[in-house]
């Protein structure tokens, strides 16, 4: 979304990329954490499927953006990311659940 907004300026396209940067090695960290706690004496495993998620989302990603760049533009590819992202936030913010109140501080610790 910052590319489309500044990205028509080199010094706006050079702040998007910097803080996409940031947030993405951010999220892939926060996602390793994510599945280290879920599943530690099976962690080599649960990556495996983790990074077979991350693949197929990539592969799915791009056939799905070339087919709206072909059809309506590479803008309408974008835009169709913006709304699979507000969407996959809508889906992550009712669905949130907070961790029972009598739950040990470690594992409160390990969620937050």
């Amino acid at each position: 979304m910052a590319l489309v907004g500044l990205g028509h300026s080199r010094g706006g396209a050079l702040v998007a990329a910097a803080v996409w940067g940031l947030a993405f090695g951010a999220s892939n960290l926060c996602q390793i954490n994510l599945v280290l706690s879920s599943a530690p004496d099976r962690f080599e495993a649960a990556m495996s499927i983790n990074t077979l998620g991350f693949n197929v989302s990539i592969a799915l990603g791009a056939l799905i953006g070339g087919v709206f760049a072909d059809q309506s533009g590479v803008s309408s590819a974008v835009w169709f990311g913006v709304v699979l992202t507000a969407c996959s936030l809508l889906v992550s913010l009712v669905t949130r659940r907070e961790a029972p109140s009598d739950a040990p501080e470690e594992a409160l610790a390990a969620v937050g």
